[in-house]
């Protein structure tokens, strides 16, 4: 099983359940840019599966995004949002921001098709 961008997902009793359940055949694909994947807070919820984090160049590793990194997407976001609610506004925007673009279901297949490649 691979989940794609999954926020947390459960309490502790939860996720030990399914860890040992599927331990070996889940994978947990994380765009570091993807702030859905850092919620919800981690008091009480935890995530399933193991971890294989998409770096910004498209490289997947068993990492996990540098602070810098997960920074970036928290505070450098809210003005690439306002440049697409802006274009919205007015009909259309000019271009997709790489935000929105990395998130599509496209570019997850090809990073997973890729890692699933290489670890082979």
């Amino acid at each position: 099983m691979c989940t794609l961008g999954s926020p947390r997902v459960g309490d502790p009793v939860f996720v030990r359940a399914f860890d040992a359940k599927l331990s070996g055949r889940s994978l947990r694909y994380v765009n570091g840019n993807d702030l859905v994947t850092h919620l919800p807070l981690p008091i009480g919820y935890q995530h399933v599966g193991a971890e294989r984090c998409i770096a910004p160049d498209g490289s997947v590793s068993s990492g996990v995004p540098a602070f810098a990194h997960v920074s970036r997407a928290l505070v450098g976001e809210p003005g690439a949002l306002l440049e697409v609610i802006d274009g919205l506004s007015r009909g259309a925007p000019a271009s997709a921001h790489t935000f929105l673009l990395d998130h599509m279901p496209k570019a997850y297949a090809v990073w997973m098709w890729n890692d699933y490649h290489a670890n082979q």
